[in-house]
């Protein structure tokens, strides 16, 4: 098994650096880029990855509407020994990135 590294994203460290989760900090640029563009607040997409096509369709809805993406994973979905899924975080991961 590979070894799972920290996500050591830009937006991560904000975030650590402004003690919220990440998730908050996205939605307050979001907010406070619509209200800068005179634009109507965006939404977060989220997704519940359960399958490859519900993972993949939601990246494709994403991109298409140019919105940024959220996976809320279950332990049951994606853990250590592979969840129903049978996707352990770096597959996850893996995935997501192809």
């Amino acid at each position: 098994m590979g070894r799972i590294t920290a996500d050591r994203s830009r937006i991560r460290q904000l975030a650590e650096q402004a003690g919220e989760p990440v998730t908050d900090l996205i939605l307050k640029a979001l907010k406070k880029g619509a209200v800068e563009r005179d634009e109507p607040p965006a939404t977060l997409f989220a997704a519940c990855p359960n399958s490859e096509a519900v993972t993949r369709a939601a990246i494709r809805a994403a991109k298409k509407h140019n919105a940024p993406i959220k996976y809320a994973a279950t332990l049951n979905q994606v853990d250590n020994d592979g969840g129903y899924t049978r996707w352990t975080q770096q597959q996850f991961l893996d995935l997501v990135k192809d």
